[in-house]
């Protein structure tokens, strides 16, 4: 199967560490893809990556991000 991760669109304060983009997955097998949260200051923050593949039942699958983070210390 062939799969495609796609980049978050807030890209920081997350970015994708390992994994994205093209892959071609063997039968019976599984990709780990992972996700860096990385904020430079307070707040929340929501998005979402997107994997397609020419898996004819999960062609798009959406994957939903949410991260929160604290004042930064000094």
């Amino acid at each position: 199967m062939h799969v495609n991760v796609g980049a978050p669109k807030h890209n920081p304060p997350f970015s994708i560490f390992s994994n994205g983009g093209a892959h071609t997955i063997s039968s019976h097998s599984s990709l780990s893809v992972v996700i860096q949260y990385a904020p430079a200051a307070k707040g929340s923050t929501n998005d979402q990556i997107s994997i397609t593949s020419d898996d004819p039942k999960h062609k798009k699958e959406t994957v939903k991000l949410e991260g929160k983070s604290k004042a930064p210390k000094h």
